[in-house]
Order: structure tokens, then sequence, then C-alpha cells
């Protein structure tokens, strides 16, 4: 029984990875008005970086977070309605846990899937 769990584990991951894709666009259960976009998912190991879009009835908004995947804590390195505003805005000092179906734990599950590339 522990093989088959095992097996079922690592295909549910591989169909994860194979869904992250730059540019594309995706729905957040717990955002259900928006359209999110990944424009760049870096790091490596544990730490990743992911860039998000956000178009919603608020308009759009660019987002940078710096993820641990081990431990599930990330924080914002920047965000801004342009990407020139998220570039310059400052990053959170620290880290935090990701609070389980929010927004930025399932932006966060989307950066440690992926193979880190960018557009």
């Amino acid at each position: 029984m522990k093989k088959i769990l095992v097996a079922a584990s690592m295909a549910v991951s591989f169909v994860a990875i194979a869904q992250v894709d730059i540019g594309k666009p995706y729905k957040i259960e717990s955002d259900p008005s928006a359209t999110y976009y990944n424009l760049e998912i870096g790091g490596s190991g544990n730490l990743r970086t992911i860039v998000t879009k956000r178009e919603g009835k608020s308009g759009t908004s660019f987002s940078k977070r710096e993820v641990n995947c081990a431990n599930r804590t990330f924080r914002y390195l920047g965000d801004g309605d342009s990407l020139a505003a998220m570039k310059a805005s400052k990053p959170s000092p620290n880290m935090g846990p990701l609070t389980a179906r929010s927004i930025s734990s399932y932006v966060a599950d989307q950066a440690c899937a992926a193979q880190p590339k960018a557009k």
C-alpha cells in the first residue's frame, strides 16, 4: 500500500510541475473574480522567487514573493500597480508562515512545483 501512495504522490507532483506555465492565466479559489499570471519563477532548491500579475475588478497589480518551500514561509519582495512600482517598493523584512488556501499559499505552491525559468 505504501508503494501505491508514493507512486500516486509522485504522479500528482509531476502533474503540478506540468501545469505551471509562465504567462498562462489561472484562477485562485479564494479570489474567484481575479485572474493570475506567473511572469517569472526563479531561485533554486527550497528558496524560490515568483512574480505574479493579478487582474481583477480593482485593477491590475504585480507582486514578487520569496518562498521557502521547505518550511512553508514567504515574504513580499515587492508589489505595486505596475512592474516598475513593484521593483521600486521595499521588501518585507521577515518571512512569515503561509496560511492554507490563501492567495500566497497557492502562489507559493506554483513556485515550489515549477522548474525555475523566466519568460
